[in-house]
């Protein structure tokens, strides 16, 4: 049964040449005789058609339309379509061939069935059959081309049979023949299934016959004159808005895009299956410029958007734009002009739009607002949508921009955006390039990475070889306390000095005992016990008696005390004043050692209070030697995780580098006109405004000075291998903080001091720092040997007109991801739009979804578009156009749809009815050409 119909056209498994029943179609028990046995023998003659999975389909039988109203209704109520037919066979002779005729599924059969006998030549005095048997015409098959009514559609079957139209016997001996194949009526043939011979055959079918100009503009279909059920096998896939005679002639017309028989090689599948990611379409709602809700759908394959001017395009673009697009590295201008965009137009818009992601098929929707930016329904990732408008691909190549947006930089941004399409990625992975690492949001990730870890491997490394570098003064200065300590360090005199210094100690714990003692006696001398209360009852005294008594006793103790402490200290002061104590003698004698010993010190120049701290210093400078030894050991690793760092870092640039040229070298395989070239670190502005900025340089600040290091680093009039080894002197300058190895460089002193002041981590910082690849695209000049360089100009260098057509081959060069482009016609001629645009539109359909705004008729008509929208400004209300009560959105095959491509992109039906005339003689050349090969033939040259 056929889908629902939509806007967009879709794929229909079709067969045009089936056998009715009546016709000789093996239908089992079918009953012929009675109007119910034809009804029933109809159904399931139809139902075998359907179980087939022929969607469409022709009865043809010879000379007679009998049964085909029975088979129409069936088909119909199967929710197949049948085209009515016939199939006409000429006399025998030269041009006895076969033809099948066509007609509209809603035509009237008795109609096309008197006109049809009426341009064969049947009449009551020539019928079409003869006993039952059917006759051929006795009229030229070039006759009944001619009187083809205008609702018929013409299809020469098994054209390369031996009586085919283009036999290879025969059509070399008539020009008859020849001249019927490339007759204007004639829209299609069957050239049969390929079977791997070769020769006039497989060259026709390959179209590559340069005396028969029909090869080219005729359309090859793949019919099944099937007879029965097993041999409904050969059929065409054909693209169509509706199942009609005006669909199937816009078909046939662009065979290209519309055709696929069983048998062409680019047919996997059923071709209506998309698989790459697209966008469903697009809501706009609260936009300033329209007071009602904007809301276009789009094809997977080709949607062109066109309307006059106001009428929304670029509006549709911008919220493409801003919903998918904005992530994306714009020029300058482009990137205002969609900021000024959402923030006058979108400022309070919410933006809807439901995408397909790529393989699952998964839909989500992803809404868009001014102040909270993208969010989805369903979390999923948003698909990599490409927005591009032709201002943006002319922007890129403009060459007097410097720095970020210079020309090199700008296309080096879309060559690393083609990086992160999953296609591209892909595609080069089965080259052996892993692009994981070096997409535009991983790299910069990789690079702050591999950065740190060179900045730490080589900070831990720069320690080491510091320290290491100060082993020498650590060793003399525990030299110099080792000589100090030895004067402190006699056994003998150390061990009396201990003595002396315990004595002392002693003497000094002694007086501090008794100082707190005599405090103590102050203390308790002080205490006031509680008076005595005067109490009045006998009994209150008895209970208080006890009291009274402790009080008395407490009293007396204190008192005690206080005499018996003060006795014994003034006894040991006593003590310590007389020659016989034995612990004073001691006591003097011990000062006596140490007074000694202090003055043999100060003859040294050492304070007795310093021995700890020497000693101290002693053992902290013998550590740090056992460390520096310990560091010195780790040295070579050191040395060695700096170099792989550094190592790294190179590798991610190498592998970017990589990466682009892999890719860029499969797009000139792509796209023979463009060729591009990436120069290893050429691009250093970027390095030196980084330098400028880490240096804190205010504007303008020793500019020549990097330009000078940068073009000595980084020049390419050296060789690669040259700027790298001076990368690496440049590292190690900063590194060492050491300049002179860069004399060649010619730096300012004031640069060279800005540099030596900085700190460590600065310096490292500056020494990861890599300038960037330059880019050189270039496209072959018109008419020129690709082999000779000469031939070949630099994309900037060329016309607006050759460098937007140059950049829009590239773009459509690569990736499957959607691609929107607004205007892509501008700057160009339509000789480029027809030749470049158009047919990389219709290759690139079967890959990626497009969707184009445009003012240029050859693109909605000549890429032959799924869907074209029309949009209009109807009083402040930006909508698609409405005609007859219907949206203006379908394929060409829709009138409304051509007349407002007329209208809007031709100046109207009245102008390209005028130009055609003008143009009467170019339009006309193919018949010409036809005409002249005719000649020559009947001349028999």
């Amino acid at each position: 049964m056929l889908a629902e119909h939509s806007s967009s056209s879709r794929w229909y498994k079709v067969d045009l040449q089936i056998a009715s029943p009546l016709g000789g179609f093996k239908v089992p028990s079918a009953d012929l005789l009675t109007p119910e046995g034809r009804a029933k023998a109809a159904a399931d003659f139809v139902a075998i058609i359907e179980d087939a999975g022929i969607e469409v389909f022709a009865v043809t039988d010879h000379n007679s339309t009998e049964m085909l109203v029975e088979v129409r209704d069936a088909a119909r109520a199967a929710g197949l379509v049948m085209f009515p037919g016939m199939e006409l066979s000429t006399g025998t002779g030269s041009d006895g061939v076969h033809l099948l005729l066509l007609g509209d599924p809603d035509a009237d059969i008795t109609s096309l069935t008197f006109e049809w006998h009426k341009a064969a030549g049947f009449s009551r005095d020539y019928p079409a059959f003869d006993d039952g048997v059917h006759r051929p015409s006795r009229r030229s098959l070039i006759d009944i081309l001619d009187d083809l009514p205008e609702d018929t559609i013409a299809i020469a079957p098994h054209i390369l049979t031996e009586n085919g139209v283009a036999s290879g016997d025969s059509i070399k001996e008539s020009s008859i023949k020849w001249r019927c194949l490339h007759h204007d009526r004639l829209e299609a043939v069957d050239v049969g299934t390929p079977n791997g011979e070769g020769g006039f055959n497989s060259k026709f079918r390959a179209r590559e016959l340069d005396h028969f100009p029909a090869v080219q503009r005729m359309a090859y279909v793949a019919t099944s004159d099937a007879y029965e059920p097993d041999k409904l096998v050969r059929h065409t896939w054909i693209r169509m808005h509706r199942p009609n005679l005006a669909s199937l002639r816009q078909a046939l017309l662009d065979h290209e895009a519309r055709i696929f028989c069983h048998w062409d090689p680019r047919l996997a599948g059923d071709p209506n299956e998309v698989k790459h990611a697209h966008v469903k379409s697009i809501r706009l709602d609260g936009l300033t410029t329209s007071k009602e809700a904007l809301e276009v759908e789009f094809d997977p394959r080709i949607t062109v958007v066109i309307g006059s001017r106001g009428s929304g395009k670029s509006t549709i673009v911008q919220g493409l734009r801003a919903v998918f697009g904005m992530e994306t590295d714009l020029p300058e201008q482009v990137r205002r002009e969609s900021e000024r965009y959402q923030s006058d137009v979108f400022r309070d818009a919410s933006i809807s739009s439901v995408f397909v992601e790529a393989i699952s098929g998964a839909e989500d929707t992803a809404t868009w607002r001014h102040q909270s930016g993208v969010s989805t329904t369903h979390g999923n990732s948003l698909v990599n949508a490409r927005v591009v408008s032709q201002k943006e691909l002319f922007e890129r190549t403009t060459g007097d921009r410097p720095g970020e947006q210079s020309p090199s930089a700008n296309m080096l941004t879309l060559v690393d955006e083609a990086l992160d399409d999953d296609q591209v990625s892909a595609e080069l992975l089965a080259a052996g390039i892993d692009v994981t690492a070096v997409r535009i949001d991983q790299f910069s990730d990789e690079l702050q990475e591999r950065r740190r870890l060179f900045a730490e491997t080589a900070a831990r490394r720069l320690e080491a070889d510091t320290k290491v570098a100060g082993r020498k003064k650590v060793e003399e200065d525990l030299a110099e306390v080792k000589r100090k300590l030895a004067a402190l360090d006699d056994e003998k005199e150390k061990e009396k000095l201990a003595s002396a210094q315990e004595t002392l100690a002693d003497k000094s714990a002694v007086d501090r005992y008794a100082s707190k003692a005599h405090d103590l006696a102050s203390i308790l001398s002080e205490i006031t016990l509680p008076e005595v209360p005067a109490l009045v009852t006998k009994t209150g005294r008895q209970f208080f008696e006890p009291l009274r008594e402790l009080s008395e006793q407490v009293s007396s103790t204190i008192d005690t005390l206080v005499t018996d402490i003060r006795r014994v200290t003034a006894d040991s002061r006593t003590q310590f004043a007389t020659e016989e104590n034995v612990f004073a003698k001691a006591v003097a004698s011990a000062n006596e050692v140490k007074i000694a010993y202090e003055s043999k010190l100060a003859e040294l120049g050492v304070d007795l209070s310093q021995y700890e701290v020497l000693d101290h210093q002693k053992m902290a400078f013998t550590e740090e030697l056992r460390q520096i030894d310990g560091l010195d050991k780790t040295r070579p690793k050191k040395m060695k995780d700096e170099a792989e760092a550094w190592t790294e870092l190179n590798a991610l640039f190498a592998n970017r580098r990589s990466a682009r040229e892999t890719f860029t070298g499969i797009v000139s395989s792509r796209t023979p006109g463009l060729r591009f070239s990436v120069i290893a670190f050429a691009d250093h502005s970027a390095w030196r405004r980084s330098i400028h900025t880490e240096l804190g340089f205010r504007q303008g600040d020793h500019t020549d000075a990097l330009l000078s290091i940068a073009e000595w680093v980084w020049s390419t009039e050296h060789s690669a291998e040259t700027r790298l080894a001076r990368s690496e002197a440049w590292r190690d300058a900063l590194l060492s903080n050491d300049y002179a190895a860069l004399s060649d460089a010619k730096l300012s002193p004031s640069f060279v001091g800005r540099l030596s002041q900085a700190s460590e981590a600065t310096r490292i910082g500056l020494a990861s720092l890599r300038a960037d690849d330059a880019f050189d695209m270039q496209f072959l000049k018109e008419g020129n040997d690709p082999a000779v360089d000469a031939s070949w100009q630099t994309v900037t260098d060329g016309s607006p007109g050759q460098r937007s057509a140059a950049m829009l081959a590239f773009t459509l060069s690569y990736g499957d991801s959607p691609l929107v482009l607004d205007q892509p016609e501008d700057d160009l001629d339509s000789a480029l739009v027809s030749e470049l645009i158009v047919n990389q539109f219709r290759d690139a359909r079967w890959k990626r979804q497009i969707i184009v705004v445009t003012h240029e008729a050859n693109i909605p008509v000549n890429t032959d578009a799924e869907v074209v929208v029309v949009l209009e400004n109807a009083e402040g209300r930006l909508r698609v156009m409405s005609r007859n009560d219907a949206p203006a959105a379908g394929p060409i095959d829709d009138p409304e749809v051509r007349k407002s491509i007329q209208e809007l992109l031709e100046g109207g039906v009245r102008a390209f009815v005028n130009r055609e005339r003008r143009y009467d003689n170019e339009l006309s050349k193919y018949r010409i050409d036809v005409g002249l090969l005719s000649a020559k033939r009947s001349r028999g040259t």
